[in-house]
């Protein structure tokens, strides 16, 4: 018989190896419970993202074409052109049916078929701390670019769409405001309803009583309103018989887009996957898109913001210079003040729209009870 060390007796790797599947034995229920927790964020985040991405993947998407030469040069943020899209005049001749992603992919643009009333930047920080939203009022006297990027005459900015389509519309904006747009995004204003609808109702204060033309009908009476989907239609649409015309518009849907995230924040529609599907539902449903922008990149953009808050956001109007009644035998136009553009422009590329509306304040949103 060889001869036998009392190391060999007791070798404490072999201790080890026998040791470890006892206490595997013993803890596998722990073990697995442990593996569970830690593998829990990444299942809901993945069954999150799977759940979004159905109201996402029906997202129409816009055919964009544009010139890289000449364009502003980008940030570290993003920036979104959101259109609001309305049928316009008359739809040409042969024309399909009011569906702006089939006719961007089209040969020949149908002109004056679509009209957009409204257009905002939004202009979102890297780390999403400081998020800006630009109005810029449609009647705003401007150099149009068409579809390849050209110069194509003086008009007002919202002729860029309806003459030469999303492209141009990109272009034209982003030679305005001296901003790059990363993505385009147009809603009809069936939107606005779907919005308010999905989230039960949306409150906002009318400080003033507003009167209907010389009749003595009261359409919108002081006090806290609670607008649902057709009142909601009618706050951000009506123009006529308010104090400022399209800036009491503008300011109105400013404020109706500050008021939805509110309603959305206070009834944990952002962090609550069923609600935020509910109400993406709605958005999505009257929503065309760039084509180069990825239902990933958006669903990443979605959970950026989910801890977003009203307070967070700023809410300006582009400085003008002036009014005209006539230019050029085009009525009713408005004349940007360039050298303040120039400067909303650096600091949204700064993160200092705080400032500048401080030193501005006609520039941005009052208090929501300001808002007529």
């Amino acid at each position: 018989m060889g001869r036998h060390s009392i190391a060999q007796d007791h070798d404490p790797a072999g201790e080890e190896t026998a040791d470890r599947p006892r206490f595997a034995r013993r803890h596998r229920k722990a073990i697995i419970a442990v593996i569970c927790l830690a593998a829990l964020p990444l299942l809901i985040l993945s069954g999150y993202a799977l759940y979004i991405d159905s109201s996402l993947k029906n997202i129409d998407r816009i055919a964009i074409d544009t010139d890289d030469d000449g364009r502003p040069a980008g940030d570290s943020g993003e920036s979104i052109l959101l259109m609001g899209v309305d049928q316009g005049n008359r739809v040409p001749v042969g024309a399909s049916e009011f569906n702006i992603a089939n006719d961007s992919k089209r040969a020949v643009w149908p002109t004056d078929k679509y009209h957009s009333d409204t257009m905002m930047i939004v202009h979102m920080s890297k780390d999403r701390r400081n998020i800006s939203v630009v109005s810029v009022p449609r009647d705003s006297y401007v150099d149009l670019y068409d579809s390849k990027g050209e110069e194509a005459g003086r008009n007002r900015v919202n002729a860029a769409l309806t003459e030469f389509g999303p492209s141009a519309a990109v272009t034209t904006v982003e030679q305005l405001v001296g901003i790059r747009i990363d993505h385009l995004a147009m809603v009809d204003f069936q939107s606005f309803e779907a919005i308010a609808n999905a989230l039960g109702g949306i409150t906002v204060h009318i400080p003033k009583t507003v009167y209907r033309g010389d009749t003595d009908s009261i359409e919108w009476e002081k006090g806290d309103l609670e607008l649902d989907g057709k009142t909601a239609l009618r706050y951000v649409r009506e123009r006529n018989d308010l104090p400022k015309s399209d800036y009491s518009r503008i300011n109105r849907q400013q404020n109706f887009l500050r008021a939805a995230l509110s309603e959305a924040k206070s009834k944990g529609t952002l962090t609550n996957p069923a609600r935020l599907k509910s109400t993406l539902d709605a958005v999505t449903k009257n929503l065309s898109v760039d084509e180069n922008w990825s239902t990933s990149n958006i669903r990443g953009l979605a959970f950026s913001l989910r801890k977003a808050a009203a307070s967070d956001i700023q809410f300006v109007t582009l400085p003008i210079d002036g009014y005209s009644k006539m230019i050029d035998g085009i009525g009713s136009v408005i004349t940007p003040d360039q050298p303040k553009i120039a400067e909303l422009a650096a600091a949204i590329r700064e993160g200092n729209v705080k400032q500048f509306v401080k030193k501005y304040p006609k520039q941005g949103l009052g208090d929501e009870t300001e808002v007529r």
